[in-house]
């Protein structure tokens, strides 16, 4: 019987640079921190006038004041989103108030024109009598 191939689990390293342009690294940044890697609490990002940034990672967790940093912003987007639905709904209402307001007006105006075309019809119709009556 053979004996099965052990296969070593790759080291991870603990630190590494990401160089780049911002929209890249940045992507990248986020799956490294989704697999355990903080930026480096000590050395801060380098944005460079090219668009290029530098972050340099270590293995690690996020300290409860940077966790509690980022639920606080979480709780702001919520917040901040919550509000833009409450605009939009307000704007919808407005909307459709306006609009039944405009279908109401218009009813009326053709009611009002129902109203004043049958007035005509009288009138024509009380003309065409007092003609007869003088020929």
């Amino acid at each position: 019987m053979t004996a099965a191939k052990e296969v070593a689990a790759p080291i991870k390293p603990v630190s590494m640079t990401l160089v780049g342009p911002g929209h890249t690294v940045f992507r990248e940044l986020c799956a490294h921190v989704r697999n355990g890697y903080i930026v480096h609490p000590d050395l801060p990002v380098h944005f460079y006038q090219n668009g290029n940034v530098q972050a340099i990672l270590v293995s690690g967790n996020p300290t409860q004041a940077t966790i509690d940093l980022a639920r606080a912003s979480e709780q702001t987007a919520r917040e901040q989103e919550a509000a833009e639905r409450q605009r939009e709904i307000q704007a919808e209402a407005k909307r459709l108030m306006e609009q039944a307001k405009r279908a109401e007006f218009e009813q009326q105006v053709v009611a009002l024109k129902a109203e004043q075309a049958k007035a005509v019809r009288e009138l024509e119709r009380a003309t065409a009598a007092a003609i007869a009556k003088l020929q």
